[in-house]
């Protein structure tokens, strides 16, 4: 049970289905704000590749550890996926707010970029703080 809890935790932590891969050829006409900061700021592109690479090393341990045969397993990849995703539109929209007062384009463009890298940074700690959450607990079984 305590297995179960702690990966139902992972997965509402793990909030984002991969984070934005924008390849040159998208950066000549980027759809959204943060295509465009990843485009602009290598640093925000950096950021998105440290946390997607977290983010697969979580679905690789619950790929390698979680042995429930009831269909539990498949039910966490997709919540831990889902809300990965939604997590994105959280941080996207977040940053937007923060730099909604901002009339100068080329600051606000900075500012939702240093958001961006902010909040990222983030959710990698806190991916990884769960990481040892599951890490001990199924140790513990």
């Amino acid at each position: 049970m305590k297995f179960l809890m702690s990966l139902l935790i992972l997965g509402m932590f793990c909030s984002q289905a991969h984070s934005q891969e924008v390849s040159p050829e998208n950066c000549d006409k980027p759809k959204t704000r943060s295509e465009n900061a990843i485009c602009l700021f290598p640093e925000v592109s950096d950021s998105d590749a440290v946390l997607n690479r977290t983010y697969n090393d979580i679905l690789n341990e619950i790929n390698e550890k979680c042995a429930l045969k009831d269909g539990t397993c498949d039910r966490l990849k997709k919540l831990v996926k889902s809300t990965q995703v939604r997590w994105i539109q959280y941080r996207d929209n977040f940053c937007d707010l923060e730099v909604a007062h901002i009339a100068n384009r080329d600051d606000a463009d900075l500012s939702f970029g240093s958001c961006l890298i902010s909040a990222s940074k983030q959710k990698v700690e806190d991916l990884h703080i769960q990481q040892l959450n599951f890490r001990t607990i199924y140790k513990a079984k």
